[in-house]
């Protein structure tokens, strides 16, 4: 099929990755076939898989072009690779992510779905008591005043 393609394609360019860095072309021709396979394996269920693609195709942009000349790329990238990590239970990588969408999101509403993102993944966790502490931060962030008990 052509999601095998993409697989396929990601991984030989990812082993000539070294001859390809030079040129910001190739560079992008890498990072957009990372992404490519990272959705695929996304659809797949292979989180594991589409964290290691996506992780590549991040460290593959520059850093300035990555949240400057390629945000909205960047953002969605990020924002699937905390999706996956929040599915894979990699809690230095939701960690990490978390604090570079941050420090970069432009806007509340780019900031939100990882925010909410990280509520998830600490509920998930059976961290209860700091899930509901930033879910309230949260709330406050977009202008609610959470209830101090609830169902009050």
């Amino acid at each position: 099929t052509d999601e095998g393609y993409a697989l396929e394609i990601a991984n030989h360019l990812n082993r000539a990755r070294t001859l390809m860095l030079s040129s910001s072309e190739d560079r992008l021709v890498l990072v957009m076939a990372n992404y490519a396979a990272a959705k695929v394996a996304h659809e797949r269920s292979a989180f594991s898989s589409s964290v290691s693609f996506l992780q590549l195709a991040l460290r593959t942009l520059d850093y300035d072009i990555k949240w400057n000349e390629k945000y909205d790329l960047a953002l969605e990238m990020s924002t699937l690779l905390l999706e996956m990590c929040v599915a894979c239970g990699k809690e230095e990588e939701v960690e990490l992510v978390v604090e570079e969408v941050l420090q970069h999101a432009r806007c509340l509403d780019d900031k939100l779905p990882v925010l909410l993102s990280k509520v998830v993944f600490l509920w998930s966790t059976c961290r209860y008591r700091e899930a509901i502490t930033f879910g309230a931060d949260v709330l406050k962030l977009v202008g609610e005043r959470p209830a101090k008990k609830p169902n009050s």
